[in-house]
């Protein structure tokens, strides 16, 4: 049945087969409505398929950015995993940036969307193939929990599932 969840993405770029990921999503009975035609409409749905057939919220969020093609920046939030932010990003169309502000997470598409913020970031980059010759091994995705700070809430994964490691080395600075 229909899972207790809320699910609320926000998109930069492009889900170029989104067209092509529906008719799987009417069949499992996840069609959006007739008026909807927007690609970020899918996201959700896809990650609400993957979630129907079993699996958690961040499993359900990887197999989903799998199945989207295109150069896209994508956040979700959802009402399974309170407090937690997941982020990602494959493609070189968009960046995706994360502050560290006092207390807290900041995320932008730009590099000025945080240094109002903080001038202390980490930068995706999901343009690097973690298997040299292998375009399936693009992507990064990062998991931000809000009770925590710095690098301890922190936890990141390649699309393919691999340990995606940040270092205090890794920030950057603005």
């Amino acid at each position: 049945g229909k899972g207790q969840w809320f699910i609320s993405v926000a998109l930069n770029g492009d889900i170029d087969n989104h067209l092509e990921l529906r008719p799987e999503l009417d069949g499992e009975g996840l069609s959006a409505s007739a008026g909807v035609t927007t690609d970020t409409k899918v996201i959700p749905l896809v990650i609400e398929k993957h979630l129907k057939r079993g699996a958690d919220l961040r499993e359900a969020f990887r197999l989903a950015l799998n199945e989207f093609e295109g150069s896209h920046a994508i956040a979700m939030e959802s009402n399974l995993e309170p407090g937690l932010t997941f982020l990602a990003q494959r493609g070189s169309g968009q960046s995706l940036y994360i502050g560290f502000a006092p207390g807290q997470y900041t995320y932008a598409s730009e590099i000025y969307g945080l240094v109002e913020e903080t001038r202390s970031f980490i930068k995706l980059d999901g343009e690097i193939e973690r298997v040299a010759g292998d375009k399936l091994s693009c992507g990064q995705l990062v998991v931000l929990d809000s009770r925590k700070c710095g690098f301890d809430g922190l936890s990141g994964q390649w699309y393919d599932g691999a340990p995606l490691d940040f270092k205090p080395e890794s920030q950057q600075r603005a």
